[in-house]
């Protein structure tokens, strides 16, 4: 199951090389590991695949 970031979560700056992420959505793998990707589409639909992280990685990415 995907879970959208809450709007405030989703506005930090992860890579200053990257244009801002309208929609950033992670994906719960096994063994505690985290999958951020984002959703766009220029006439198709792409997944984009941001960033995976074990718990404490995520946990210390967002200030948990």
């Amino acid at each position: 199951m995907a879970l959208r970031f809450r709007r405030g979560r989703s506005q930090r700056t992860i890579c200053n090389d990257i244009p801002p992420i309208k929609n950033l959505w992670k994906y719960n793998l096994s063994r505690s590991w985290r999958l951020m990707y984002t959703v766009t589409s220029d006439g198709g639909t792409i997944a984009v695949v941001i960033e995976w992280l074990d718990h404490t990685g995520y946990d210390r990415r967002f200030g948990y």
